[in-house]
């Protein structure tokens, strides 16, 4: 089930539910602390229209909190009332009829989260292994939801709140006989909520393979331009948000992709040393890790070991910044598939030239 009937749920003892007019909408307040005469709460609902993500079979939207704490009585409400009307706190009345004073801000880092096969809740690894920064796991529904508080620092967007998307703007074609071929993608950044500030990189992880032989059987093992070994791996970024260092691809922090954010897959042709028969593969693992921050344009020094775009990495980066290491929090979940693959045989006959194996994302 993709949907959940928020309206169904059996929630636990004390946990009071906030009517709502959208049915898609759930709001809950959640007892933190039952003691004496006063209670703190938390109220979490998921966020209005957001998207729902689903991953094997465990389904999240975003959520978000406010921490209220019960009214107090006699002289000491009269004095909390006095400091929170000069703050400007709000005050909340729950579905029980009390009142309560908002304590600090509106957490921004939670997920609802639910599963195709209810049973499945029993074991919050599942939660754990698909969220590894949460912090904290909460159930309100003794079969269904449970609510996951992330680490609002972490740079992989656990909330899903920027969805990366690739779009092709030229098929991969042939440039050259002898396995020369070009593809060009633009990344797509799209967010669920609205209010979302869009900040952080888009970080691809690349692997270039290559196997080429002349006419004698020798290997080719360095490029026909540079004389560099062909196979490298490398991560290359474009920031976004941090008046980025390279402004060209990410123009501002709305995700409009439409002035820039492309990138360009080419292959070596190795014509000079015609014939020659190969494959060529360029593979790329490509996501959107908010917060993560390459370059510091106020220092105007780059971070986490990134390196400025130079001669003659500078022809495989394509002018990006890039780092022979892994960068600090990358992992490959979630990541989206960028590859072209290309083969050829000259010395063949008929000769047969650069033909395209390979391209990810298709169309």
């Amino acid at each position: 089930m993709s949907k959940c009937n928020w309206q169904e749920l059996e929630l636990f003892e004390g946990i009071l539910r906030e009517p709502s007019p959208d049915e898609s909408r759930l709001i809950v307040w959640i007892p933190e602390s039952i003691g004496g005469k006063s209670q703190d709460w938390e109220r979490v609902s998921n966020v209005a229209a957001a998207k729902i993500f689903e991953d094997q079979g465990i389904y999240s939207t975003p959520a978000v909190s406010i921490r209220a704490g019960a009214q107090k009585s006699g002289l000491m409400r009269r004095l909390i009332r006095s400091f929170h009307q000069q703050s400007k706190s709000q005050t909340w009345i729950l579905p029980n009829g009390q009142e309560a004073e908002q304590s600090g801000n509106r957490r921004t880092d939670l997920l609802l989260v639910w599963f195709a096969e209810p049973a499945s809740l029993s074991d919050d690894s599942q939660i754990k292994s698909r969220w590894p920064q949460c912090q904290e796991i909460q159930g309100g529904d003794p079969n269904l939801f449970r609510y996951v508080k992330n680490d609002a620092t972490n740079r992989i967007d656990p909330l899903g709140l920027v969805e990366l998307e690739i779009k092709v703007t030229k098929r991969a074609t042939a440039t050259g006989d002898n396995g020369g071929a070009e593809f060009i993608v633009r990344w797509i950044l799209k967010k669920t909520n609205e209010n979302e500030v869009i900040k952080g990189t888009v970080v691809q992880h690349v692997e270039i393979s290559y196997f080429v032989a002349n006419r004698n059987g020798k290997l080719i093992t360095t490029d026909p331009r540079f004389g560099l070994p062909l196979n490298k791996e490398f991560w290359e970024g474009w920031q976004i948000g941090y008046d980025a260092a390279h402004p060209d691809y990410f123009p501002d922090a709305t995700g409009d992709m439409n002035k820039g954010g492309f990138d360009r897959y080419s292959t070596w042709d190795f014509g000079a040393q015609a014939p020659t028969c190969g494959g060529a593969t360029i593979k790329g693992k490509v996501k959107f890790m908010a917060n993560y921050q390459i370059f510091d344009p106020v220092r105007q020094q780059y971070l986490d070991g990134w390196n400025s775009p130079r001669a003659p990495f500078f022809y495989y980066s394509g002018g990006l910044p890039y780092k022979l290491s892994k960068p600090t929090g990358w992992d490959e979940t979630g990541a989206k598939d960028h590859i072209l693959q290309v083969t050829w045989d000259t010395a063949e006959t008929p000769p047969q030239k650069t033909k395209i194996v390979k391209q990810v994302p298709a169309e």
